[in-house]
């Protein structure tokens, strides 16, 4: 029987890929933690071994790192030019049939992609033993998680260097390439005119979909983990179906996201590693990721620290990491396939939505979450602050828009349904005067007509107070809020009219309490009457823009 070239143990005659069965799972589960376990034992084998080949016109100088198949060297290009690059080869006695086609399929998937944020392939051969390798862009950079400690990136830079590395992974899934383990150390950030730039690296797992992947052999063989078990996708976990596809790299981009927001992952290592393998695969398939919100109330005191690696602290992280972030996230990690994002296109333009505060595909597009949207997005027009308009011409169209409220017109929009609430109040208090001295039907269907027009007069009023922290389109502003203003109007009316009846019918009798109804309802009719809404002045003034 054959040993197993990592750890000399006997092999049995069904053990996959020429290893045991425990190499195979650190092999094809690799991880950071294990890679520095291991950094220090494998470091001088792995100098030695590239000390005893011959790789032509390069020259290595030390080894960066080791993965499952192959080691990757820092090498000196000698020429035609001086250059240093990023040499991968094909580790000692791993040379079995299936992981040269798994090396070849990566020289290929690299070869095919032209991509800013894709580590670019120079060349390829093979060494004077018949090692195959390959020369790639060599990345003198940092983890994107690392380096967006290290830099204390703000929540809205991570997401930018995010979509950064989403459109390299769309431009991987165009060429039919699936990468298969995304994770912080495959996507490297450098710097370029002191921009970061970010790398994808490593697809030396990738999944080709094209017909020249699969010709010679089945890369990915029945019951076989391929991925890291933090960012494996549910099928990835799933050994019986082997159907994996871009929606598997959504799942790993959800689980960076979640790891560059809030400093952890959905299941940390300990418990993956600390569970077994079947329990491992079963965490990964079946259990829910928490919340973001609740993922990070659970680190306790270490969350104040992850936080102020993003210049803010725990309560307001928590807080912004608790809306659309948290529902973007959620749904790039379902477990079912079908209700993640389609692609990772799909999966970036909702991140961008955020951005930009428009409504996102993650959470059910309610008529007052859109509201609350465009009322967000347009708050730097409604406090006065408008690139468009000059300095000059500022104050005088907000004067004329907003009259008094000056410089903070959304002031005017709360106090106006403020305003409403407390005399729907005031009404129902003196209808309730009113009914305890007077008597009959009439008296008591007075009352109760003006407290349920009061009610649904405040509900609205309070709806619209609501929508100021929130954003959505100018359109469906347009057309769903001005909706609310005929009918806030209307019952505005009605609560006048009702006053002014039960002005009529206590006159008399109670002068002072009749007095009172009258006010409130004449300003109550006054104020529906006079004002504008707020929307139509928003609506000019963005025209004046």
């Amino acid at each position: 029987m054959p040993n197993c070239p990592q750890c000399g143990e006997q092999l049995g005659s069904g053990d996959p890929a020429g290893l045991c069965p425990k190499c195979l799972i650190l092999g094809a589960f690799e991880s950071s933690v294990e890679a520095d376990e291991s950094g220090t034992r494998t470091i001088d084998t792995a100098a030695e071994a590239a000390a005893d080949d011959d790789f032509g016109r390069y020259r290595v100088l030390r080894p960066l790192g080791e993965g499952g198949m192959g080691s990757v060297y820092l090498a000196e290009q000698l020429e035609p030019i001086r250059r240093r690059v990023a040499l991968k080869v094909v580790k000692v006695g791993m040379d079995t049939a299936q992981v040269l086609a798994r090396f070849q399929n990566e020289r290929q998937a690299l070869a095919m992609m032209d991509h800013p944020n894709i580590a670019q392939i120079f060349d390829a051969g093979a060494t004077r033993k018949g090692r195959p390798y390959f020369v790639m862009e060599y990345i003198d950079g940092a983890p994107i998680t690392q380096y967006c400690d290290r830099e204390r990136m703000t929540t809205r830079q991570r997401l930018a260097l995010f979509l950064a590395v989403c459109r390299a992974v769309q431009h991987a899934h165009q060429k039919g390439v699936i990468h298969r383990d995304l994770k912080p150390s495959n996507v490297l950030v450098t710097e370029q005119d002191g921009a970061p730039l970010p790398k994808v690296i490593d697809f030396g797992i990738a999944k080709v979909t094209d017909k020249w992947a699969i010709e010679n052999t089945l890369l990915t063989q029945f019951g076989q983990i391929v991925g890291t078990p933090e960012y494996a996708s549910p099928e990835q976990a799933d050994t019986t179906t082997g159907e994996i596809g871009e929606t598997s790299d959504v799942y790993a981009l959800g689980v960076l996201l979640y790891e560059l927001l809030i400093g952890a992952v959905p299941f940390d290592t300990a418990t993956l590693r600390n569970a077994g393998l079947a329990e491992m695969l079963r965490i990964i398939r079946e259990d829910e990721a928490p919340s973001l919100p609740r993922k990070l109330a659970s680190m306790g005191t270490a969350a104040s620290g992850i936080a102020a690696r993003r210049q803010t602290d725990a309560v307001s992280l928590r807080r912004l990491v608790d809306g659309d972030l948290n529902s973007i996230a959620m749904k790039s990690l379902e477990k079912a396939r079908r209700r993640r994002y389609a692609s990772v296109s799909e999966f970036a333009a909702d991140i961008q939505r955020h951005i930009e505060h428009r409504p996102v595909l993650a959470p059910p597009a309610s008529r007052l979450y859109r509201v609350r949207k465009f009322l967000r997005r347009h708050r730097p027009a409604a406090l006065g602050g408008q690139a468009g308009a000059t300095p000059e011409e500022q104050p005088a169209l907000i004067r004329k828009l907003f009259g008094p409220a000056g410089a903070r017109p959304h002031r005017a929009w709360q106090i106006h349904h403020i305003g409403i609430c407390v005399r729907c109040a005031l009404l129902v208090y003196l209808a309730w005067r009113f009914k305890s001295v007077t008597s009959g039907t009439g008296s008591l269907a007075l009352f109760f007509s003006t407290f349920l027009c009061c009610a649904i007069q405040s509900l609205m009023a309070a709806v619209l107070l609501s929508a100021v922290s929130i954003d959505i389109d100018r359109e469906f502003l347009r057309g769903e809020v001005r909706k609310f203003s005929p009918w806030l109007r209307a019952f505005g009316l009605a609560n006048g009219a009702l006053a002014m009846i039960m002005t009529v019918w206590i006159a008399e009798a109670h002068m002072i309490l009749a007095a009172l109804i009258a006010l409130v309802g004449i300003v109550m009719g006054v104020k529906m009457l006079a004002v504008t809404p707020a929307i139509d002045r928003v609506a000019i003034y963005d025209s004046n823009r």
